[in-house]
């Protein structure tokens, strides 16, 4: 699930259509990322659709992939958005 969106867009936004509880902008930075982090293992806890956001599409896929290792589960839960500026 990736998709470029801009401002003004709604929930579903990037996530095929799919409504997400959480939207983590910023999450290639160091407080995103370890926020991310931290969803990754609550996953494990509780079922929750999320997506991470940031202005870079390789960050974004290598946090992604980061997060997988840390939670299988991220990979089917987890959607991507680039967004302009």
């Amino acid at each position: 699930m990736t998709q470029q969106i801009g401002l003004g867009t709604g929930a579903t936004a990037g996530t095929g259509g799919v409504r997400v509880d959480i939207v983590l902008f910023g999450a290639t930075g160091y407080t995103g990322a370890l926020t991310a982090e931290y969803l990754a293992r609550a996953m494990m806890r509780e079922r929750f659709r999320w997506a991470i956001a940031g202005r870079d599409l390789q960050k974004l896929e290598r946090l992604k992939k980061r997060l997988c290792a840390i939670n299988p589960a991220v990979r089917h839960e987890l959607g991507i958005l680039v967004a302009d500026t």
